[in-house]
């Protein structure tokens, strides 16, 4: 049995990856399944957290590489393929971060871009997480009266958060503690 393109749009169409073909001009031929369904952004109780009724790939995609919407196609077709950091736009204005993926593809017998975009709200929230436990970390190292250090397998000062009276934590970064 073969498999025809019927099938593999019936299989892309319940993929759980947001999917979206759009003409050479930008305006949007079809979506999947998971395209239509709310982002992960803060507030997606509701369609104002799901993806704007496209009428055209910018109003999706809020940045893609180029200058302009055939600098990014003549980029592709260059290529085949084009991988970049994007936000995706909601219905109601927020934006989400998604890791876009674009390809020259056939739709119905018309040749489109082929896009995936996997949001990263999730990461995006991680790495906010970890800047603010880094900072903490960070003001309770450089206000303490305790002199902190992170020294190296070889014993040698990789982190000091003061010193005594005569030396900057810069003379002494490298040195070996013994």
């Amino acid at each position: 049995m073969s498999i025809t393109p019927q099938m593999q749009l019936r299989t892309l169409e319940s993929s759980g990856i947001p999917m979206y073909w759009f003409a050479a001009a930008g305006s949007l031929l079809h979506l999947n399944a998971s395209g239509r369904r709310p982002l992960q952004g803060p507030s997606n109780s509701s369609d104002e957290g799901c993806p704007r009724p496209n009428t055209n790939a910018q109003e999706l995609l809020a940045s893609f590489p180029g200058d302009s919407w055939q600098d990014f196609l003549d980029q592709v077709a260059e290529v085949g393929h084009l991988r970049f950091a994007s936000m995706l736009k909601t219905r109601g204005g927020a934006e989400v971060p998604a890791d876009v993926s674009a390809n020259l593809d056939t739709l119905e017998g018309q040749r489109c871009l082929f896009v995936v975009a996997v949001e990263l709200f999730d990461r995006s929230e991680a790495e906010k997480a970890l800047r603010r436990t880094e900072s903490i970390q960070r003001s309770i190292m450089v206000s303490s009266t305790d002199i902190i250090m992170l020294l190296d397998r070889d014993q040698r000062i990789q982190f000091i958060n003061r010193t005594a009276p005569g030396f900057t934590p810069a003379q002494v970064m490298g040195t070996e503690i013994y």
